[in-house]
């Protein structure tokens, strides 16, 4: 992950994080609260379900993925939140991926 230009996240249906994996992106930990156990609306600092990346989040945990762009820090990331499902295809959550659009990260 020490390579990638992404960041990887798991939350439940409260949209508490409860994996992450980043890659090294520059910026993208300043000022944000990636932490095992916050929510989305905490590492966003929002309280905003029409936040693009809370209402993304929201979105996949109704069975709808969504993909959206966000700046952070003076720099552009894509976000893609997909459902995360069961075998039996029950929802528990949703997996969200963000890369740097940035040429120079």
């Amino acid at each position: 992950m020490d390579q990638l230009r992404s960041a990887v996240w798991a939350t439940d249906l409260d949209l508490r994080v409860s994996v992450i994996a980043n890659g090294e992106i520059k910026n993208f930990h300043k000022d944000m609260s990636w932490d095992v156990g916050n929510t989305i609306f905490d590492v966003f600092h929002t309280a905003s379900k029409e936040h693009p990346a809370v209402a993304a989040h929201l979105s996949a945990v109704g069975d709808v993925p969504a993909e959206t762009r966000i700046g952070i820090n003076g720099d552009q990331f894509r976000l893609s939140v997909r459902p995360l499902k069961e075998d039996d295809g029950a929802i528990i959550g949703c997996i969200g991926v963000m890369s740097s659009l940035s040429s120079d990260v």
